[in-house]
């Protein structure tokens, strides 16, 4: 890029006397202007055509005297240079200080598209991303109003008391006693619910943490009870960790029709668009779970769009939104359609992060296996082949992954010798990394006994058979 000669000045910090007694401390946005300034040298001077450091520093400066037309320079600039990374983060800073969340979401999202072509580290580019999902959580609702706070000094001794029941329990807990941290925090509960009211925001966070310690002593039904009440009485914020915790119980139960109500009673009450992706997600695995995968995933699908359409499509959790997708429909055989959209995602990562990125390096490796799913297997082959020697897949867990890759695009070819080679290999390495009952490993166990019956080895295929029923028990 030719920069003008005003576009590459060197780094100038306004005069102490220009700033009088504010040249004793930094504002936020003081900082922000500082850290843009900085970008702008270490890039050269000249990321995208803009005002030079020192009317940066002016324009910050501005933005602190109300008697200065500092916002409609600064509008005024953003209008000329829509795109210069630096006044964007000027912009940000200037817009939280005066709580504009509208104009916050605006140039936090503006400022990461324009750090994707501003060739930052990889940390840099995620402060800006950390900026931008800052911007798009909603605001925190307001702290219920507390029992604690309406009780007369007489009843101080009491709170003390049932403070100090709450860390024996937990001390109790972390000593290994469950059962009698349960015992102490049941005590608890009924002095709260006692002086304060079943309703009170403290008798119901009580209710939340025993529902957790029945939870962990095996009595899920008590669990369950425990985080109801919660649903049905506490904030909303209390309320929404309970309908989580319940629904994590239902999916551990096997209950996935229970577990995707919940979840979809959660997604109702979610205002924020990244809590709305989390729970789309979970909801879309456990309809699929209950057979409905057409229902998980359109709520997948409408949640992801929605995020990247308020957010920016390059956003990590989008791509974590849009692969489990791609996972739902691998596994309900629509593999024509994963492969399609992973293309897609697969173009996005190598936008966002490079070409030969892990996370996308990552992704190719669910691509050969979803184009062995279609039977094309030249194309798997050579994509396999050209992992083997990429960073990361000669061992480890991603080496393990590569090599059960190889053994099952053999096995499906006939080439059982081969197939078998590749299957111990990746047992090998998994049996580094995980227990005996890890899913990954009796994974692999359970292709080595398919692959070794093939090969006439009954006796060795029925071992391996035992070894997976054993980790399932």
């Amino acid at each position: 890029m030719i920069c003008r000669a005003d576009e590459v000045r060197a780094f100038a910090e306004p005069s102490t006397l220009a700033l009088g007694t504010r040249g004793f401390f930094m504002t936020r946005r003081h900082v922000h202007a500082a850290s843009g300034l900085l970008l702008l040298a270490l890039l050269g001077g000249c990321a995208a055509p803009g005002p030079s450091p020192e009317a940066l520093a002016a324009l910050t400066l501005a933005l602190e005297d109300p008697e200065q037309s500092g916002d409609a320079r600064l509008t005024e600039l953003l209008l000329r240079y829509p795109d210069h990374l630096p006044l964007l983060e000027l912009a940000l800073a200037h817009s939280e200080a005066q709580g504009d969340r509208e104009a916050r979401l605006r140039y936090a999202r503006a400022a990461f598209s324009a750090a994707l072509g501003a060739g930052l580290t990889p940390d840099g580019l995620g402060a800006r991303e950390q900026a931008l999902l800052d911007a798009l959580r909603a605001p925190p609702a307001p702290a219920p109003v507390s029992a604690l706070d309406e009780v007369s000094a007489d009843d101080r001794a009491f709170l003390d008391e049932l403070a100090f029941l709450q860390l024996e329990a937990q001390a109790l807990f972390d000593d290994g006693a469950a059962e009698e941290a349960f015992g102490t925090l049941e005590l608890a509960l009924a002095l709260a619910d006692d002086v304060l009211g079943p309703s009170s925001e403290e008798s119901l966070r009580l209710s939340l943490s025993l529902g957790d310690l029945a939870l962990f002593l095996g009595d899920p039904r008590r669990a369950e009870g425990l985080y109801g009440a919660v649903v049905e009485g506490a904030s909303p914020a209390l309320a929404q960790t309970a309908r989580t915790r319940l629904a994590e119980l239902y999916e551990q139960e096997g209950r996935m029709a229970a577990a995707a109500a919940v979840t979809e009673q959660a997604l109702g009450a979610a205002e924020d668009l990244l809590e709305r992706a989390s729970l789309a997600e979970a909801l879309g695995r456990r309809l699929d779970q209950a057979g409905q995968l057409s229902a998980g995933l359109s709520a997948v699908q409408e949640a992801c769009d929605a995020l990247a359409e308020a957010g920016h499509p390059l956003l990590a959790p989008v791509f974590q939104c849009r692969q489990s997708r791609i996972t739902m429909l691998a596994r309900g055989g629509r593999s024509g359609e994963a492969l399609e959209a992973l293309e897609t995602l697969q173009a996005q990562r190598a936008q966002r992060f490079g070409g030969q990125a892990p996370e996308r390096l990552r992704g190719e490796l669910d691509r050969a296996n979803l184009e062995r799913a279609l039977g094309q297997r030249a194309a798997a082959t050579a994509r396999l082949e050209a992992l083997a020697s990429a960073p990361g897949f000669r061992d480890g867990a991603l080496g393990a992954e590569l090599k059960e890759a190889q053994a099952r695009l053999a096995f499906d070819a006939g080439a059982d010798r081969e197939a078998l080679e590749a299957a111990q290999e990746s047992l090998r390495l998994r049996e580094a990394l995980f227990a005996d009952d890890h899913p990954l490993l009796l994974e692999t166990k359970n292709l080595l006994a398919a692959i070794t019956l093939r090969l006439g080895d009954r006796p060795a295929a029925e071992g391996a058979w035992r070894e997976v029923l054993a980790g399932f028990e």
